[in-house]
């Protein structure tokens, strides 16, 4: 089985045909889930870090951790809304 889709080009004179078997269609599938997987295992690890630490950790720099992490994985990054916030704190309104 092959996927296709036909892709206009912005200045119109050009059009392609994408086309995606169906093994090169489940192999990204399991790519997307790995980088998926890699965010969720270092999320847990940050999450057991941060619940042992006993001095207060700084703010910006889990930030700066989780930025990293989701730079590094980022075909996967956009299913992930993260809040970084104390436990029982209401989540801030954007």
């Amino acid at each position: 089985m092959t996927l296709s889709e036909v892709v206009p080009q912005p200045r119109g004179d050009e059009t392609f045909v994408l086309c995606r078997s169906a093994s090169r269609v489940e192999k990204e599938r399991a790519m997307h889930d790995r980088f998926k997987t890699r965010i969720d295992t270092a999320l847990a690890s940050l999450e057991r870090r941060i619940e042992k630490s006993k001095k207060p950790l700084d703010r910006g720099l889990i930030e700066r951790q989780i930025g990293r992490l989701l730079e590094r994985n980022s075909r996967a990054a956009g299913g992930f809304d993260l809040d970084y916030r104390r436990r029982g704190a209401p989540r801030e309104s954007a």
